[in-house]
């Protein structure tokens, strides 16, 4: 590496467990390696993490990954912002437009917070239920349980809409989600499922998935085979990326520093210790990013970095 940086340690003297796991959703064990890259949003350890994709079913995830137990030092408290109607409602109300065309009934939302989303569906008339992994603050009132979907003994057929926003990224075992899911809802129900896209720039080029918090990375063709496997039919996949807009501008920068050979901590924490030449072929990579990728032919190609799959358990 260019600069002498450093980019593998030994995780074990850092406290960090790993598991190398089969595919989750074909078990399949031989995988293609996307890329390789380290904690670059909070820098807990220097680490660097592979990420795969099946060769037999395309699924692309973390492998070797943190255990449960390990991962929780890649979330920092500052990872659990709090998210308050007020500040979020923009978002909320986009969240809450792919449910507009829906009898309202129960409601269980995946990975609620605090409940600010389910409270801002109440004023629509929905009956709202919430679960997360952590516990956090409840100002809402909302029925909230924590811990593992499938261990939280939610009866069967007994919700007329499941919503995850941004949540299936970071499960563990993403296949034993997607089966409670077609467990619970009730004939005729749906699952609104936000998640990245694999297919994307951002993901695939830009190398801009959150490594190692995101643990799995999806594609239309994989949501389908989840939602077969859990009884389900997805009935349309948006890709306008309305409610988050990841962006790929810098995906010409970053591909052209890996390429020259600097390390990650190069690319994102000291770029002002490029040598000169190298700032101004990044300055220009940049500008390249910023008029090419445009999120409206982003969306048009289905190449946006987020998509929100709807999907229907039949009657």
């Amino acid at each position: 590496m260019k600069g002498g940086t450093r980019e593998q340690a030994d995780p074990a003297r850092m406290g960090l467990a790993l598991e190398r796991v089969p595919c989750n959703l074909c078990g399949g064990e031989e995988f293609r390696v996307l890329y390789r890259k380290p904690d670059t949003r909070y820098w807990v350890s220097p680490h660097v993490f592979d990420a795969v994709r099946c060769r037999r079913c395309g699924l692309g995830f973390v492998n070797p990954r943190p255990t449960r137990e390990s991962i929780r030092m890649f979330y920092p408290d500052s990872f659990y912002e709090r998210r308050e109607v007020a500040t979020e409602r923009r978002r909320y109300d986009l969240q809450a437009r792919f449910l507009d065309e829906y009898p309202r009934g129960r409601l269980l939302d995946i990975g609620c917070a605090g409940g600010a989303f389910l409270k801002v569906l109440q004023e629509r008339a929905w009956q709202t239920f919430g679960m997360d992994l952590v516990e956090s603050k409840n100002e809402y009132g909302i029925p909230i349980r924590y811990g593992e979907l499938p261990d939280l003994g939610y009866p069967s057929e007994n919700f007329d809409v499941v919503t995850a926003w941004a949540a299936f990224e970071h499960l563990h075992d993403p296949s034993a989600y997607f089966l409670e899911v077609g467990r619970i809802l009730r004939p005729g129900g749906h699952f609104v499922c936000l998640v990245t896209n694999l297919n994307s720039v951002w993901s695939r080029l830009a190398y801009a998935e959150d490594i190692p918090r995101h643990l799995y990375f999806y594609s239309p063709r994989t949501l389908r085979r989840y939602a077969a496997l859990a009884g389900l039919r997805v009935e349309r996949i948006d890709y306008s990326g309305r409610i988050f807009s990841p962006d790929s501008t810098d995906v010409f920068r970053v591909r052209l520093l890996r390429r020259l050979g600097f390390g990650w901590s190069e690319i994102y924490r000291s770029p002002d210790r490029l040598p000169v030449a190298a700032r101004l072929l990044a300055r220009g990579a940049r500008l390249l990013g910023i008029v090419l990728m445009r999120r409206q032919v982003e969306s048009l190609l289905r190449i946006g970095g987020i998509m929100v799959a709807v999907m229907e358990k039949p009657r």
